[in-house]
This record gives C-alpha cells, structure tokens and sequence, in this order.
C-alpha cells in the first residue's frame, strides 16, 4: 500500500508541472490570438492619404522635374511641397491633389502633369539584404515589398517570417500571402508594421543535436534519475520503518 501511494505521488510530481506549462502556453497562445489585429480589406477606403503615411509626387513626360519625390504627411494631414509650402492632403482624392498641385505648379513646369501615389511606411528587420525602413506603394504586392529589401539571406527566410504591429504579433505565416498576390491594402498593411525575418544562420546537423536535441535529452535523463533517487529513497525508508 505505501508503495503504491509512494508511486502515485511521484507521478503527480512528474506530471502536474508539465500540465501546468502545457495550459500556460495554450495561455499565452489564445491571448496572442485575441489581441493581434485581423487581417482586414483595407483597398477601398475613400481618402488615401492618413497622418503617418506619405505620398509620391511623379512628374511626366520630365519624370526629373523639382517637385517629383516622396512627402511624408505630418500629424495633421500636411505635407510641405516646395514653393506652395504646407497643403493639407487627408481631405483629398490623389486625383483632386494632383490636378490642385498641376494648377499651382503651371508657372514653373514645362509640363505640369502630375500624377499622386500614396505610400506606407512599413519596416523590413533582421535577415534582409539590405534591411531598413521603406516607403512602399500599398498597391505593391507582398512579394514586391520583400523584394525591396534585396530578398531574405536564408534559404528558408520565408518560412521564418513573422508580421507585427504595435509589438502585437499578426501572423507568422507569410507564406499563404505571398501566394495570394493581393496588394498591401487588401492584407491589411498600415504604416508602422513590421516584417521580420530570422537572422540567425542556418544550423547544422552537429548545432542541431548540441543545441535542440541534447538539451532535451539531458533533461529527460536528469527527471529519471531524480525520480529514481526519490524512489530508492521511499524504498529505504520503508525497509527501515520496517
């Protein structure tokens, strides 16, 4: 009878802080869930220009021309072009802006054909070629977002990458994305977001074993040999009791 109460309590030992971490990590997983952002169709919205964002002036046929660059909108819808100074862009279509801006621009452009494009901010970290912060067309695909960044240096690099926004993790499957073709708009892409891809170098077989497989090992041995230790030691004691 002492021997088997003595068995059960070593299974509760053994068992329960497993099930513990198990429910900790099913925890965190379903409040990560709950508070990422959905994924929502963001390609329709009537202004296309937000505080935050930025937009590309493009010239034609002199695509050189003085006012063509990127301008990025302040906090309150402004954006600072030269000569005309701060014009408030969020109340405006890109067409109704750029037939403003070809008015004001008619005494010093040979042609004054402007054409608008609205850009996102959005941050391409760790395992680019060339990571750094970039203003993107939203209508840009997936795809051509992460070919500014010259492409991921790990042969794997797409299967490990994760999208945040607000340090709130959106999904780290970018694969099914990338597929799709949709644009950054209809993702749901915002200025501000990140995509991340792991730095870390491939492992090989030998990192794989010392740092995935033996520590796993090692703790495994390490539980048997302290369950055994505590068994022989409720042995003992019943033969001395005995």
């Amino acid at each position: 009878m002492k021997r088997f109460i003595a068995l059960r309590i070593l299974a509760i030992m053994v068992l329960v802080p497993c099930a513990l971490r198990a429910g900790e990590a099913a925890d965190s997983t379903s409040k990560k869930n709950a508070n990422a952002p959905s994924l929502s169709n963001d390609a329709v919205r009537p202004l296309p220009f937000r505080p935050g964002d930025a937009l590309q002036l493009v010239t034609y046929p002199d695509t050189a021309a003085f006012p063509s660059g990127f301008y990025p909108i302040d906090g309150e819808g402004y954006c600072d072009f030269p000569i005309i100074g701060y014009l408030k862009v969020t109340e405006k279509s890109a067409e109704d802006l750029a037939k403003i801006l070809s008015e004001k621009y008619v005494d010093f452009m040979r042609f004054p054909h402007i054409k608008i494009r609205p850009m996102i901010r959005v941050a391409l970290n760790g395992g680019f070629y060339r990571p750094g912060l970039y203003w993107i067309n939203p209508h840009a695909t997936l795809w051509e977002a992460v070919q500014t960044a010259g492409g991921t240096q790990r042969k794997d690099g797409f299967e490990k990458v994760k999208w945040e926004r607000d340090r709130t993790v959106v999904t780290e499957d970018l694969v099914p994305l990338l597929q799709q073709g949709k644009s950054l708009y209809q993702l749901g892409f915002r200025t501000g977001d990140q995509v991340t891809v792991l730095r870390q170098p491939e492992k090989t077989g030998w990192e794989v074993f010392t740092t995935d497989v033996l520590p796993v090992v090692t703790f495994a041995i390490t539980t048997a040999v302290s369950v055994l230790t505590v068994y022989n030691s409720i042995r003992m004691y019943e033969n001395y009791s005995r």
